[in-house]
């Protein structure tokens, strides 16, 4: 009986231990927090957007996992995760945008401008 309580209470624990999520912040480098950067937890494919202020929270996270921040014009950055009590806080650097990192594709449904020109 001693046994089923002890084991109950270690799977418990590890339960907790594994739902822990971390917060902070996303950054140009003058301290302005940079909205809809994406913040992804490379080792379990969990993934945030910053919001207005650039603040975001990741949960699933687990002491040594790493976290990638991303935004289309800033480099990346990655850190790994050594304390699930402090915030985190990435600093993204401005970068070019290069023509090959966006497409442009035309989606015309036919049907649909048929309609509109009939109507």
């Amino acid at each position: 009986m001693m046994r089923i309580v002890l084991l109950a209470i270690v799977v418990s624990w590890a339960g907790v231990c594994s739902a822990q999520s971390v917060s902070g912040s996303v950054l140009d480098r003058l301290g302005e927090g940079i909205p809809g950067a994406h913040v992804i937890n490379t080792s379990k494919g969990v993934h945030a957007h910053t919001d207005e202020q650039g603040r975001f929270m990741v949960d699933q996270i687990a002491v040594g996992d790493t976290l990638k921040a991303t935004h289309i014009s800033f480099d990346v950055q990655y850190k790994v995760i050594d304390n699930l009590q402090e915030e985190i806080k990435f600093v993204l650097y401005e970068k070019p945008i290069s023509l090959s990192e966006v497409v442009i594709s035309p989606e015309i449904n036919a049907l649909e401008l048929i309609t509109s020109i009939d109507i």
